[in-house]
Formats: structure tokens, C-alpha cells, sequence
């Protein structure tokens, strides 16, 4: 993808699309079905015959279009994927207050075995997110962590196995974890067991709440920060602790070992 090409769908990506669906959607309404084929796909329905239909869709007047429809799918994703990785990688020198020492990092880093295989991974999960801009957010802090590491091959296991973790979070439940520093103590619900200073039981819901009642993520529904909250903590990565304050019994999200490796990498 040449880079006018790539700058007009990062600036009008909607346009990209809707002009590639209409040219397709013109080809299916200008193609029709002949009788001959329609016939034999009526009379012959049998299982047994299922490939030899499919197949002769593929080589009748159908087969061309098909095939078209296949090619532009992978090159909107490709295109696409290209400009996901454009946005993180320029996030990131945006940042920086050294734009050339930034791209060398970046440089250094895809010429590394080591780099490779770990930006690698950062783009698989670049490729499953959408292109919104928290998402990418995220994305470019993990990438700048992992492009300033001066010792990768004796950090490879670690974020190896942190971008692993990464990679089974929703960018809801990222967007959440990024926010750690704003989870406050929150009094503890009056149905509340603790159990070794964490509190037992499904609290996704009464954090949300309070999360949401102390005014933080409130772009985000309740609903959506429980499941959040809860993603997390099925994954490991946080608990809701218990303990007192100002003579209260209180409650508090706390990362984990694990969380706090991840949020590390992401900040």
C-alpha cells in the first residue's frame, strides 16, 4: 500500500470501504444466475453432491465474483492492518521527545530476533483490535517499552509471556487496567466476606458501581466496566482486597504480580 493510499483510509477510512462494498454489490446485481444452473442446483441437493455444487458454482458465471470478493477481503485487511500498525508506530514517535531516536528504537528492534518475534506478537494483537484510539494508545506504550529495553534477550521470557496476557484481554479490559493509578477505596459491601484479605465471591459489579460513582471511566457503561472488572480478575490479573480505612472496613481493585506486570508494559 503506497503511502497516499495509506494517509486517505486513515483520514477517510468509512469512504475506503463503502467505495469497495458498492463496486461489489453493482457485480452481484449485474451477475445473474442462469436457469441451467439453477436447475441443477435445485434437482441436485443430495450431501453426497454438495462438493460437486460448490465446485460448480466456483467455475460457473458466480466464479469470477467469488473470487474477486476473496482478493478485496484480504487487501481491505491487509490495507487495514497496515494502517493500524502506521497509527501505533507514529503514536508512539509522537510521544517522544526525540522523533529520530524514536524510529532508531524501532529500527533496532525489528532487526533483533529477539524484537522481532516480540513485535510480531504486538502486531497479531494489533490485527484482532479495532483502530479505536485507546486501543492504540495501549498499543504504542507496549511497543515504546518494548523498543527502549536495552537487554531484550534477557527480558524476552518476561514480556513474552506479558504480551501473552495481553493478548487474551478485550481492549475494554486494557482500557481499565491502563487506569489502575484512579481505583480508589471504596467502602466494603455489607455482604462481603473476606477470605486472606481478599474478598470472596462476584464484586465485578459493586466495583463498577464505584468506580463509576467517584466519576472515573464514565465513558464507559456499568455493564461494560463490570465485565471488565471481571475479565481481569478471571484472568489473574487483579482482586478486590479487603482492609480498613479510617476505621472502616473498605475494600479496594488491587493488581496482582501478574497485573502489575502487564500494567507495567502498557503504561
Amino acid at each position: 500500500m503506497d503511502r497516499e493510499s495509506l494517509l486517505e483510509m486513515i483520514n477517510n477510512p468509512e469512504s475506503i470501504l463503502k467505495a469497495d462494498k458498492k463496486t461489489l454489490e453493482q457485480r452481484i446485481k449485474q451477475q445473474k444466475l442462469t436457469a441451467d444452473e439453477y436447475s441443477e442446483a435445485a434437482i441436485d441437493t443430495g450431501k453426497s453432491k454438495g462438493r460437486e455444487l460448490v465446485v460448480d458454482v466456483l467455475n460457473g458465471s458466480w466464479g469470477s465474483l467469488i473470487f474477486d470478493v476473496i482478493e478485496t477481503g484480504d487487501e481491505l485487511g491487509q490495507n487495514i492492518s497496515d494502517m493500524k500498525k502506521s497509527l501505533v508506530i507514529a503514536s508512539y514517535v509522537q510521544k517522544s521527545d526525540d522523533h529520530e531516536k524514536a524510529l532508531q528504537h524501532i529500527v533496532d528492534l525489528i532487526t533483533d530476533p529477539y524484537g522481532l518475534t516480540l513485535y510480531s506478537k504486538l502486531i497479531e494483537i494489533l490485527n484482532d483490535s479495532p483502530a479505536d484510539d485507546d486501543t492504540l494508545n495501549v498499543l504504542a506504550n507496549v511497543l515504546r517499552n518494548i523498543s527502549n529495553d536495552d537487554d531484550l534477550k534477557q527480558h524476552f521470557s518476561n514480556k513474552r509471556v506479558v504480551l501473552a496476557m495481553i493478548a487474551k484481554l478485550s481492549p475494554q479490559a486494557l482500557v481499565v487496567l491502563q487506569r489502575t493509578h484512579s481505583w480508589p477505596i471504596m467502602e466494603m459491601p455489607s455482604v462481603g466476606i473476606a477470605v486472606g484479605g481478599v474478598l470472596s465471591g462476584d464484586n465485578a459489579e459493586y466495583i463498577a458501581q464505584g468506580l463509576l460513582k467517584y466519576g472515573i471511566f464514565n465513558d464507559i457503561s456499568a455493564m461494560s466496566l463490570g465485565l471488565a472488572i471481571k475479565e481481569l480478575e478471571v484472568n489473574g490479573l487483579c482482586v478486590t482486597g479487603t482492609g480498613t480505612y479510617n476505621g472502616k472496613n473498605a475494600v479496594q481493585e488491587m493488581l496482582t504480580d501478574s497485573g502489575k506486570e502487564v500494567y507495567k508494559l502498557i503504561q
